[in-house]
């Protein structure tokens, strides 16, 4: 797999905070609206936010899609965990790995 970066130019005096959340198991229309919605949440904050849900599609397998988004997710300041992400298996390890690199935790 090639170097992979943030998928946006980090402005000045933003902070950049990965989603995670429940994907796996859910209808596409569903995934795209909760994580839609924590972004509707901060409209005034200095946020650049990683939307796993918004990169483009891997056709491989799902640990390919864990290995990239702990990429993205080492380049962020923060994670903000939505409130399903106990649910998903990736979701644990993206917020385990956040810990271990004492990454700010927002619950949302």
């Amino acid at each position: 797999m090639g170097q992979i970066k943030a998928p946006s130019i980090l402005r000045p005096g933003y902070k950049r905070v990965y989603l995670s959340g429940k994907i796996s198991g859910k209808p596409k229309w569903q995934y795209d609206f909760d994580f839609l919605q924590v972004k509707r949440k901060f409209p005034c904050f200095k946020i650049d936010f990683v939307n796993p849900v918004k990169l483009p599609a891997i056709q491989h397998c799902w640990e390919d899609y864990i290995i990239r988004d702990l990429m993205l997710l080492k380049e962020c300041s923060a994670i903000a965990m939505l409130p399903d992400w106990k649910e998903s298996a990736g979701a644990r390890v993206e917020y385990e790995f956040a810990k271990g690199l004492d990454l700010e935790i927002i619950y949302l």
